[in-house]
């Protein structure tokens, strides 16, 4: 009986463990791929961007992929790591992701937070 409670707290413990580590290293790569877009569109060049729309940006994006990553299951642990199943999540939520900051970004009055190209770019980077 100790054995299959130790095993029940092991998967508990590393089903806990996955969904933060997959959340967070997902916020940390649309973020760099956000940054990186926008740096590439404006010609690497630091003061031509806008980095409180940036962070804006990268934000909205993290939080859509996060979002849509718990509705597709890729934080469940229901799939293997890099398999189909799981590749096909990814898909789904980059693109609903990319869709949402790209529509986000274009309707907003004023100025662009990022290059529109650059959500594009960031979404294509993932």
């Amino acid at each position: 009986m100790t054995r299959l409670v130790g095993a029940i707290q092991y998967l508990r413990h590393t089903t806990w463990l996955r969904f933060v580590v997959l959340s967070v290293t997902d916020g940390l790569l649309w973020s760099i791929a956000v940054i990186g877009a926008t740096l590439a569109r404006l010609g690497f060049d630091p003061a031509a961007v806008n980095w409180r729309g940036v962070w804006l940006t990268a934000a909205m994006a993290a939080g859509t992929f996060f979002i849509t990553g718990i509705a597709v299951g890729r934080y469940s642990g229901r799939h293997r790591l890099a398999s189909f199943e799981e590749s096909g999540g990814i898909v789904v939520s980059a693109f609903v992701t990319t869709a949402t900051v790209f529509v986000v970004v274009w309707s907003r009055p004023g100025p662009n937070l990022v290059p529109l190209s650059a959500v594009l770019a960031a979404g294509a980077y993932l």
